[in-house]
């Protein structure tokens, strides 16, 4: 499957957002991350079942410490 991963195009075996994230090296249950799909924000709950769909838009947003 093809999704558009922060705008750039990526091949993935992951069905889940959280499966997309683990294959990126991100921990789904860290906080400090966010997920949008096609324009609408996910409820952390929802990761591990929300379907991807060869196409999907996905934007994910990571929180960074620093000054």
């Amino acid at each position: 499957m093809q999704l558009l991963l922060n705008g750039e195009p990526v091949d993935t075996s992951g069905a889940t957002i959280a499966e997309i994230l683990m294959e990126r090296g991100l921990d789904p249950g860290r906080s400090g991350i966010a997920v949008a799909v096609n324009g609408e924000v996910i409820p952390r709950t929802a990761w591990i079942i929300h379907p991807l769909d060869d196409g999907d838009e996905m934007e994910v947003i990571t929180a960074m410490q620093g000054g």
